[in-house]
């Protein structure tokens, strides 16, 4: 009988190999966003990607100011939250225009 690993062990490490965060890490950002974020970014913006530490937070392009300049706030919440090496830089980018 061979060893079987977990698929959601193997997903990860297939990830992680692409320098994407964990399934389990992202969908609990995702799913945790308004409480993870405050109401600033949870109002305006919401993550898309986390990969190689770098959270991406889209938004709209009037917000983008704004939410720069509170990223370190995010951070920190996300650091108290999540851990500090699982985001380790936040970038704001506006949304794409629909149509």
């Amino acid at each position: 009988m061979t060893d079987m690993t977990p698929l959601s062990a193997e997903i990860d490490r297939l990830l992680a190999g692409l320098g994407l965060a964990g399934v389990n890490t992202f969908e609990q950002l995702v799913a945790e966003w308004e409480v993870l974020a405050g109401e600033l970014f949870a109002t305006h913006g919401r993550p898309i990607l986390l990969k190689e530490g770098e959270l991406v937070v889209e938004a709209e392009s009037a917000s983008i100011p704004l939410l720069k300049y509170a990223v370190s706030d995010l951070q920190r919440r996300l650091d108290e939250r999540l851990g500090p090496a699982v985001v380790e830089a936040i970038r704001v980018r506006p949304r794409p225009r629909k149509g």
